[in-house]
């Protein structure tokens, strides 16, 4: 087919004569003359399915490949459709796929069973992208640079996601990556009810920090060698040193570790370290440091965080734990229906003690207190149910102030909790809070109607 010189225009019997006129007489390789006159566009020469990498030059072609090096050897059925078209590509698929099954089942049936164990477990142990299989397949210098990239694509980072699939491609798969649900329920929901449950665990044991499972991802010796760094790192926690090193041995390092730390985390024990004045000085920043306070909270995890971590703990360590009591729940369930019939909020509007909710929390003295609040609507308005066990009033006789104590705290007196009532009671009129206190022992209709005649007061 005769071609035509975009350069001087003679014209050549072919391609190949042309090749040939170009670097005779214009001393011009071929690409160059592509990319000068013949590209399509700025793609041609970017892989058509990870739209990032260059694809090599093909002289005898004349033209770029259509995939990179690495796509090219994916055999994925994208990476098929694009290089023989959408039904040949499907063809060629599912062909490969029939003839590269290498499950256990495939090895069995055509070696026999003793046998297809055997060459299964060693073709498995091949094909695991360990730095030994690499530095077998590559030599050392390569196999280390390859598997060191292998390692950076595996990071799902926001990054790597853009390299593999292109900006808008790689930012959008990435937000989908993190915001996948990894529980049971989402697994079931992606995998149905009879798979999902079986891939969780699985997905559960692999990602495990075992001694086997660093084996299995990095070879035995790099292997042994990272896990043995990991438990140089994992925190001291009874769980963590069970997982790591097994119930017995783990139980004994947990109660060695409780042992070394009741005899070090004392004064003498700073004092022995630092000298009298710094180590003094040194324990009470330790002790100042170990308190569950917000400010703690935030230095350690960030802003955002530590106090959403704070809040969590305040719940949990409060007497209330996640829920009031029973009779306020029952009262405040007939209050949300009357709110949601009347439309004036949503279930996410509230906060309250119960499991698919939580109290709302503010805190004091620089984030050492907190006080949990029993129902807030919309971060505006706060209703206290208050029992006259744990709770006083103005309005009791003297007599009764005198001989009432709190139902557990038997230490308390009728002066103390009104002075924490009143503090707490201040702390959310400062926080930009409106209150309103109703009583056990009052009737409920007369509590409801209260209730309702304080959020229409306040415009809800």
């Amino acid at each position: 087919m005769e071609q035509k010189c975009k350069i001087c225009n003679t014209t050549t019997k072919s391609m190949k004569s042309l090749k040939t006129h170009l670097t005779k007489k214009h001393n011009v390789e071929f690409k160059e003359y592509y990319d000068r006159f013949l590209k399509v566009d700025e793609y041609d020469g970017i892989c058509k399915l990870c739209k990032v990498k260059e694809t090599r030059f093909v002289s005898y072609k004349g033209e770029y490949n259509l995939l990179c090096e690495k796509c090219g050897k994916s055999r994925s059925i994208e990476a098929l459709k694009i290089l023989y078209g959408e039904e040949e590509g499907i063809r060629r698929y599912e062909e490969y796929c029939k003839g590269c099954s290498h499950d256990l089942n495939f090895f069995i049936d055509k070696y026999g069973k003793e046998d297809g164990t055997r060459l299964h477990k060693n073709w498995v142990d091949k094909t695991r992208n360990t730095k030994e299989n690499y530095i077998n397949r590559y030599g050392v210098e390569e196999g280390t640079l390859r598997h060191e990239e292998y390692c950076k694509s595996k990071v799902l980072s926001e990054e790597t996601f853009v390299l593999k699939y292109g900006e808008e491609e790689g930012i959008r798969r990435y937000k989908k990556w993190t915001n996948k649900d990894l529980t049971m329920e989402g697994f079931i929901k992606r995998h149905g009810e009879v798979n999902g449950p079986i891939l969780f665990n699985e997905w559960k044991e692999k990602i495990k920090n075992t001694k086997e499972n660093f084996i299995l991802r990095h070879g035995e010796e790099e292997g042994i060698k990272r896990y043995e760094e990991y438990c140089t790192k994992v925190g001291p926690g009874k769980a963590n040193l069970i997982r790591v090193y097994g119930e017995e041995e783990g139980l004994k390092k947990y109660k060695e570790f409780c042992d070394m730390k009741s005899g070090c985390l004392t004064e003498e024990w700073f004092i022995e370290k630092y000298g009298e004045e710094d180590g003094i000085s040194e324990f009470e920043l330790f002790k100042e440091k170990s308190k569950q306070t917000l400010y703690n909270f935030i230095d350690r995890y960030g802003e955002e965080i530590g106090r959403k971590r704070f809040e969590e703990f305040c719940i949990k360590s409060s007497n209330n734990a996640i829920s009031i009591s029973k009779e306020s729940i029952s009262f405040f369930y007939i209050l949300i229906d009357w709110l949601f019939e009347n439309s004036i909020c949503e279930f996410r509007d509230l906060k309250l003690g119960i499991p698919e909710s939580k109290e709302m929390c503010l805190t004091y003295n620089y984030g050492r207190n907190w006080f949990l609040y029993d129902f807030t609507i919309f971060d505006k308005l706060i209703i206290e149910y208050n029992g006259s066990g744990s709770h006083v009033r103005n309005s009791w006789s003297e007599e009764k102030k005198l001989k009432w104590k709190h139902i557990w705290k038997k230490n308390l007196s009728y002066e103390d909790i009104l002075k924490k009532d009143t503090l707490k009671e201040k702390l959310a009129i400062d926080n930009g809070y409106k209150i309103l206190h109703i009583w056990s022992e009052d009737d409920i209709e007369y509590n409801l109607n209260l209730c309702k005649k304080f959020i229409l007061d306040n415009n809800l």
